[in-house]
């Protein structure tokens, strides 16, 4: 009465395994552009302490 499910063959080869391996080829990609996007360099503390300077005076001077 039941009858099995048949995956055909061509559509393995020509669907499913450039699928899988297009989905391989975007996860590295994503992997190496989130790697190059991420800053490697800490922040000079200079830089921070007058950013927070910047941002205290205008909440004050804004308040």
């Amino acid at each position: 009465m039941a009858e099995d499910l048949v995956l055909d063959t061509a559509i393995r080869d020509w669907v499913l395994i450039p699928l899988s391996v297009v989905m391989v080829l975007i996860g590295i990609l994503r992997y190496f552009v989130s790697k190059l996007m991420r800053s490697s360099q800490a922040p000079d503390p200079k830089m921070v302490k007058e950013g927070h300077v910047s941002l205290n005076s205008n909440f004050f001077f804004f308040s």
